[in-house]
């Protein structure tokens, strides 16, 4: 199945799984927390097997 999601979709209740490399997932970390003073994305980064979850916030 493949799910398009639009930024700004408010009644939009979907998961969307994002597997990745260190590098990936530092950087979508990143994108929700911001960079850290380090530069260091890889605090973000998941483990094997660990996911973590984001939210989109609504622009209304």
């Amino acid at each position: 199945m493949i799910v398009v999601v639009r930024h700004g979709e408010t009644d939009l209740n979907t998961n969307v799984l994002i597997p990745g490399h260190r590098c990936t997932t530092g950087m979508i970390g990143a994108y929700f927390n911001s960079i850290p003073a380090d530069n260091n994305i890889f605090i973000y980064s998941s483990n094997n097997g660990v996911y973590r979850t984001y939210s989109f916030k609504s622009k209304q």
